[in-house]
């Protein structure tokens, strides 16, 4: 995948830490699977299918950043396109 988006010339960083506050103090660390072009988080997997989880995983992801836009990709699938999931919020 990072190699595709450097050759579309995209930025992207790799697993970025963040932390998620409340009252002042950090409750816990997580890390994203890549953020391209510091506007859109990219969560891989590579699961038989989709659980609810990785969406609530990937809206906390987006509500932690401030970013508004993910997406949620499968890659154990015959299709890649039919394994993309897009959020907005």
């Amino acid at each position: 995948m990072c190699i595709e988006l450097e050759l579309q010339g995209l930025s992207f960083v790799r697993q970025p830490a963040f932390s998620v506050g409340y009252k002042g103090r950090v409750v816990s660390q997580h890390r994203a699977d890549l953020i391209v072009e510091n506007a859109v988080i990219v969560e891989l997997k590579s699961v038989e299918r989709f659980d609810p989880v990785f969406d609530a995983q990937l809206l906390t992801y987006l509500h932690c950043t401030g970013l508004r836009t993910g997406l949620l990709i499968n890659l154990h699938t015959r299709l890649l396109k039919t394994g993309i999931r897009r959020f907005v919020v």
